[in-house]
């Protein structure tokens, strides 16, 4: 399983990989270089997804999506704290355009189920109390994930603007 792990990982066959890696894990437990390529692999198609994450939730607010924002908040604090910001900024602003810079982006992985991302995000919009082009938000975000069985969840959220 290590041989045919690595030439799906240089090949971007992630998920082979993957695979392949828990397969020889399960023969040899204690395989480092099994460990490490399973590291690499997972977080490879984990930083895909988190990537995606970001885009949908951009799309979602250009939208005035509140559910599609909050889709991938874990329930709790961070998620009432988000409803009340984005139900806010939807009712105030109509046109919004949701602006990631991806050069910016910058996700790390503490294991294969925690990560943080960091981003330079630009929210404008249109007010609709006097139709100029207004910014609610601009600076850096970083989100806290945590990996469960349908996905990445953000279960917290800091804002520096």
């Amino acid at each position: 399983p290590l041989k045919s792990g690595s030439p799906s990982f240089e090949n971007n066959d992630y998920a082979g990989c993957v695979r392949a890696m828990e397969q020889a894990l399960r023969l040899d437990p204690n395989n480092p270089p099994a460990r490490d390529l399973l590291f690499r692999a997972d977080t490879a198609l984990s930083q895909q997804d988190i990537l995606g994450l970001i885009q949908q939730r951009c799309r979602a607010e250009e939208r005035g999506d509140l559910q599609g924002v909050l889709r991938p908040v874990a329930p709790g604090r961070t998620a009432e704290d988000e409803r009340a910001k984005y139900s806010m900024i939807f009712t105030i602003y109509d046109n919004i355009k949701s602006r990631v810079q991806s050069s910016t982006i910058s996700i790390r992985f503490s294991d294969r189920t925690h990560a943080t991302a960091t981003f330079y995000q630009a929210i404008q919009g249109t007010s609709r109390k006097d139709g100029t082009l207004k910014t609610p938000f601009y600076g850096q975000k970083t989100w806290d994930l945590v990996k469960l069985a349908n996905g990445w969840q953000i279960v917290k959220i800091q804002e520096q603007s």
